[in-house]
């Protein structure tokens, strides 16, 4: 949103950011350990996206801990208080930011690396109470109904269906999305509110976006992950990693895709953002 809230932010930000850089400077003078120690803290400060009264405070404490570090007179017990006013406000922040409309969700973290693919799409709708849940692993239907969404089908949303697919566990929310699925071919084998896997989503984003991505199985990109062969859906997996839609699962070194490791909901709005983009070029 461009408005007066989205300038304040920016404003606090450039206004702590330049606050941390002093305080930086002034922190060279104390000791190495405990410098080091405060420069996290600093860090994690400067990194943050800060919305209203929250802003005021960091900005406010950092200013204190600039002029007491020119003066030498900071301790570690200084530092550690510190940290823990930092983590406090960290997660009243998040709220804030809902608050003023800044966020669509009050639990996504503004400056995670998940946020702006949350933001940007209409694929989760939330709870209740305004919560996404990055960090919480997919169901099957929360999972279907997301990439149908992303994918632009429509009639998937309401609770006005009655279940005509053969499905399991599926939660009254989910009826329409599942019929639609399954009128396009997706067939369900576990039951629909346990935990989604990868070659799961590549499937049904392969089979829901029929005909709109590119043929891909770029040998580049695919060759990188010994396991894909092993995926129950590979030729869905190879065209996902082909069109750079799923990336793999190989941080740990080992060189695998991770076919049936589940995927946590912030990984899921990742995908469905790169989809999004790609379908956006296809048109």
């Amino acid at each position: 949103k461009d408005n007066k809230a989205t300038e304040d932010v920016k404003k606090a930000k450039t206004a702590i950011i330049d606050t941390i850089g002093i305080a930086e400077i002034a922190a060279q003078k104390l000791p190495s350990r405990i410098a080091g120690v405060l420069h996290g803290v600093l860090e994690r400060a400067a990194s943050k996206n800060w919305c209203g009264k929250y802003a005021d405070s960091i900005t406010s404490a950092t200013a204190s801990f600039r002029t007491r570090s020119e003066n030498n007179d900071l301790t570690a017990d200084d530092i550690a208080a510190l940290d823990q006013a930092v983590t406090a406000a960290e997660r009243q922040n998040n709220a804030e930011c809902y608050a003023l409309g800044l966020s669509k969700f009050k639990d996504a973290d503004t400056s995670a690396w998940y946020f702006e693919y949350f933001q940007k799409s209409n694929a989760f709708k939330g709870s209740a109470d305004g919560s996404v849940e990055p960090g919480r692993e997919t169901l099957r239907a929360e999972a279907l109904i997301a990439i149908e969404r992303a994918a632009g089908i429509e009639g998937v949303d309401g609770k006005t269906c009655t279940l005509t697919a053969s499905a399991q566990g599926v939660p009254e929310w989910a009826n329409c999305a599942v019929n639609v699925a399954y009128e396009k071919g997706i067939r369900f084998n576990e039951p629909l509110n346990t935990r989604v896997t990868r070659d799961e989503v590549a499937l049904w984003v392969d089979t829901l976006t029929r005909g709109e991505l590119p043929v891909s199985d770029d040998a580049e990109f695919t060759s990188r992950f010994s396991d894909i062969k092993s995926c129950q859906a590979q030729v869905s997996v190879s065209k996902m990693v082909g069109n750079q839609i799923m990336t793999g699962a190989n941080a740990d070194g080992t060189g695998k895709w991770g076919c049936r490791q589940p995927l946590v909901r912030a990984e899921l709005a990742a995908i469905l953002a790169r989809l999004g983009n790609l379908l956006e070029l296809t048109k």
